[in-house]
């Protein structure tokens, strides 16, 4: 019997993933707004790039366009990214 995820067939807890450390290095953009403790965020359709892989995704954003800072946020769920393209 197939695992079917409330998100769709196969989708598991990793977003499409086999496993976590499948994220691991990997290119991704943010599906919405995403916030760190210190009340830095990504908005939505933001590149980063994935540098670990602990109680969620630990995630370096590109250097913003518009006020020139590198965002780096942890705990970041995999439903809240797509790989990018």
């Amino acid at each position: 019997m197939s695992y079917t995820h409330k998100k769709g067939k196969g989708a598991g807890s990793y977003n499409g993933m086999q496993k976590a450390a499948d994220w691991d290095g990997k290119r991704v953009k943010a599906v919405r707004q995403i916030i760190n403790g210190g009340g830095y965020g990504a908005a939505p359709g933001t590149l980063g790039t994935v540098r670990g892989v602990y109680a969620g995704l630990d995630i370096t954003f590109d250097v913003c366009a518009h006020c020139g800072t590198v965002t780096h946020i942890g705990k970041v769920g995999y439903f809240d990214v797509e790989l990018a393209e």
